[in-house]
């Protein structure tokens, strides 16, 4: 909600979009998978480490079955070649 001087309030502030490290996101897809396993619904799993189901969706199919130390070799492989890695 914007108020008529144009400022948002702080409940919208806070509720600002994030950007996660692959590492970040690795953690949080493990975390929901753990919830789930133990027996909470999907959305509530999601809802709980604070993002949307399509995201974590969408994190599964950029990051799943990644490992952390994975991602790590490949930040720095991206960093040594300027982050070509296109063909």
């Amino acid at each position: 909600m914007v108020h008529t001087d144009g400022k948002k309030n702080s409940q919208e502030d806070h509720e600002a979009k994030r950007t996660y490290k692959p590492e970040e996101i690795v953690g949080k897809l493990r975390q929901v998978d753990v919830i789930h396993c133990q027996g909470m619904p999907m959305s509530d799993a999601c809802r709980q480490i604070g993002v949307s189901e399509v995201t974590f969706y969408r994190w599964c199919k950029e990051y799943g079955g990644t490992q952390a130390d994975h991602l790590k070799r490949l930040r720095e492989w991206k960093t040594r070649t300027g982050g070509c890695g296109s063909r």
